[in-house]
């Protein structure tokens, strides 16, 4: 009878200890890494208190989790129960990437930055109190103010309107030089290095071949299939459990490689399938477009941030590949002239820096239902995405509700930022029309 009772017990450990080591070890890693990045990155590059982040960031069931930050050694430990510990470290001018566990990372290049510039914003710091005549102000005030205090927790909102910055607003404990984190709003400035590169004769949107390790038939996938998600390669996106996009980015340490392995689910260009691991891909592709190592981490720096005098942080994996799918911090200014750099077609004070049809092509040609994406943009078409919202609108659109919407027939850029509770719960239809209401065309 005690042998009986010692193999049952026996048995029932060895079950617990595969099915801890198979489901929730790898569950629980995810949530601690997602934990220890958040806690560093918000720390170390928007100079947050732990208590803020832990009370103001973290989503269920990352809630559960528990930080301590080392300021001396800049490095971040999350653990829950003190179970799968996961580990962020800063690296100035590069953010903070997850500690992989068997290899210390890589060296990284000091990097330019931009100087602040006495100059009329956008292209420098000065802000006049510009008053625009068909802009009611009140009506301004007050749909700006509406967007704040409520579940979403909004943090920042600024609108540009031919040019001037005519409002902005910050919740507690953020201001003008906070920077936030724009998820996958990263996607959008990847369509930029791409457009780059394009400029500079190194790719065409039409190239083949694009990976060595491609030697089946995803040869045939094209830089424009995976700008416009339409590669077909098998992916999910969801997040919350054990899927392609929260391995990639929490238990893997070169996001690009875990996403240039998967395979053609159908036919390459039949289908749109949301992908983070696509634009990894991408990321890989730069790269590879480069003779060293630092070229690449040194490129959306020297080629588009310090052009635009925007100071960014763009995160990288253990193996220094830039995770554009979602890692870039900047400030809301920042952000709202990413969005007039694309209003304004890729030019800048004089300097074509994109091609000139370069806009055009990324907001037309959507996929997906009724063509709401274009080349790494959201668009609009037959407002079909906002139904009060101009059909021309286009989007950079990011995680817990992060936008720089664009609308060119009227001169204006809207950003804004929170952490929504759920998957688009803030009304952004509700708040971009408000402040389109605002001005009498």
């Amino acid at each position: 009878m005690k042998k009986t009772v010692t193999i049952s017990v026996v048995v029932m450990l060895l079950i617990f200890t595969a099915i801890y080591y198979l489901a929730f070890q790898p569950l629980l890693s995810i949530l601690n890494g997602y934990a220890a990045k958040r806690i560093c990155s918000s720390h170390f590059i928007a100079d947050r208190s732990l208590d803020d982040i832990l009370n103001q960031d973290m989503v269920y069931p990352a809630t559960w989790c528990t930080g301590d930050i080392d300021v001396d050694n800049q490095i971040v430990h999350s653990s829950i129960l003190g179970l799968a510990t996961k580990s962020a470290i800063y690296r100035p001018g590069f953010g903070c990437t997850i500690k992989p566990l068997e290899r210390k990372l890589k060296a990284t290049p000091a990097i330019s930055t931009t100087n602040s510039s006495n100059a009329l914003w956008p292209y420098g710091d000065f802000m006049p109190d510009t008053v625009f005549s068909n802009v009611n102000a009140t009506q301004l005030r007050e749909a700006v103010d509406a967007s704040f205090g409520t579940a979403d927790k909004t943090r920042a909102v600024t609108v540009a309107y031919k040019g001037n910055i005519i409002a902005e607003q910050y919740e507690h404990g953020f201001d003008k030089d906070t920077e936030l984190l724009g998820w996958s709003m990263t996607k959008s400035i990847t369509n930029n290095l791409i457009g780059i590169l394009v400029n500079e004769g190194k790719l065409t949107i039409d190239d083949t071949n694009l990976l060595d390790s491609w030697t089946d038939e995803r040869s045939e996938i094209t830089l424009n299939n995976l700008l416009h998600m339409a590669s077909d390669l098998d992916w999910n996106e969801e997040y919350g459990y054990l899927s392609d996009v929260t391995r990639m980015l929490y238990l893997n340490d070169e996001a690009s490689d875990y996403a240039i392995d998967k395979k053609v689910k159908s036919q390459i260009g039949t289908s749109f399938v949301y992908s983070s691991g696509t634009t990894n891909i991408i990321s890989e592709i730069i790269k590879n477009t480069f003779e060293s190592e630092e070229a690449y981490l040194k490129f959306p720096h020297d080629a588009l941030f310090n052009k635009l005098g925007i100071n960014a942080t763009m995160e990288l994996d253990a193996d220094n590949n830039y995770i554009m799918s979602s890692y870039a911090y900047m400030t809301a200014r920042d952000w709202t002239k990413l969005g007039q750099f694309w209003l304004q077609n890729g030019n800048w004070n004089g300097e074509q820096i994109l091609p000139l049809d370069w806009m055009t092509y990324s907001t037309s040609s959507g996929y997906g239902i009724n063509g709401v994406y274009g080349a790494h943009f959201w668009l609009n078409g037959d407002s079909f995405l906002y139904p009060d919202v101009p059909g021309d609108m286009f989007a950079a659109r990011g995680f817990q509700g992060q936008h720089v919407v664009v609308i060119p027939s009227l001169d204006l850029v809207i950003v804004r930022f929170g952490v929504d509770e759920g998957i688009e719960t803030f009304d952004f239809n509700t708040f971009i029309s408000s402040i389109v209401a605002s001005i009498e065309v």
